[in-house]
């Protein structure tokens, strides 16, 4: 009775800090309406999600992947082009943009499926350096290595969205937490379990009848859905998509997030995203101070966080239950 009472109050101390954390994204906008504060803030949710997506296959399965951005890219661009030249509506545009990333996603998942490692690793990084080339060939429909101007404006009804970064922020925060759900179900869930199973002990779980192939395509597949998803939002809020999204920086920036948030836990590369995402924000214009920051961030991460800035939350939070567990003995 006495432990049920403890992990009543546990939970309720749960639902306390979640409700804490989305009343204050809600209600952030009207109490610091500063642009510059909320365009960080649009960028951490967008980019926190595109990280976490990267972390069910790196962290999850554990597959070494570095074609996350191409994803990223080609939802950017088809938002915009569906619009541009078949007058597609952005909010389906939204839908397909995570749905021919999903299909690239199902084609390298089948085209790594015999693979291991270093090879895996090749052929993402291949399509991470194919998709920039192949966009400025087509000039005369992306733009070429200028990128894509003609993203259209959201609009709700007759109200345009237009220069105003409010709704853009709502929009983003609306879909990046139905996605981060969809995530987090997906880690929840036999799927989720399967990943760890095949990245901890392959053999294993293919004599517990884990279907290695099937589990390998899925991942790619949903994480290039959610990454092309967030890469609709991205070029509908910035009004362009460029060949340079796919650059190393980028690369790095949510490499670091995810190590520094936890790999293969979540909500960890979330948490690590809003730190680099707002640090790398903060000190633009300060290039080498920015470099230095992302190596040194490193270093810290490897020597005194392996298991991430969620590890470090997990056991304050183990702490807090074996004290409320322990004052209720």
């Amino acid at each position: 009775m006495v432990h049920d009472d403890a992990a009543k109050n546990i939970r309720y101390i749960r639902f306390f800090v979640v409700g804490t954390i989305i009343a204050l994204f809600i209600g952030f906008p009207f109490v610091c309406p500063s642009p510059y504060i909320l365009h960080i803030l649009i960028l951490c949710i967008i980019w926190s999600i595109v990280a976490s997506a990267w972390n069910l296959i790196l962290g999850y399965a554990g597959i070494v992947s570095f074609g996350q951005l191409a994803f990223f890219i080609i939802g950017a661009y088809t938002v915009g082009i569906m619009h541009k030249y078949f007058d597609v509506s952005p909010w389906i545009g939204m839908i397909l943009a995570g749905i021919f990333p999903a299909i690239v996603g199902f084609c390298l998942g089948c085209v790594c499926l015999r693979l291991r490692g270093i090879y895996v690793l090749l052929i993402t990084l291949a399509l991470q350096e194919i998709v920039p080339v192949f966009i400025k060939w087509q000039t005369s429909y992306t733009g070429g290595a200028v990128g894509f101007t003609d993203m259209p404006a959201l609009s709700i009804g007759s109200y345009s969205f237009g220069m105003n970064a409010v709704p853009y922020y709502f929009t983003a925060l609306i879909i990046a937490a139905i996605l981060g759900f969809i995530i987090y179900k997906v880690i929840k869930s036999s799927i989720g379990l399967a990943f760890v199973a095949l990245r901890d002990s392959e053999d294993f779980a293919k004599s517990l009848g884990v279907n290695e192939y099937k589990y390998k395509v899925l991942v790619f597949v949903i994480s290039a859905f959610i990454t092309g998803i967030m890469g609709s939002v991205y070029g509908l809020y910035i009004g362009f998509a460029a060949p340079s999204l796919c650059g190393w920086e980028y690369v790095i920036i949510l490499l670091v997030a995810v190590f520094l948030g936890g790999e293969g836990r979540f909500p960890g590369a979330i948490i690590g995203t809003f730190f680099i995402i707002s640090a790398n924000e903060l000190l633009q214009g300060t290039s080498e101070l920015r470099e230095v920051a992302l190596g040194v961030t490193i270093i810290a991460v490897v020597y005194l966080l392996p298991g991430g800035l969620i590890g470090v939350i997990s056991k304050l939070g183990g702490k807090i239950t074996g004290s409320l567990l322990g004052s209720r003995a």
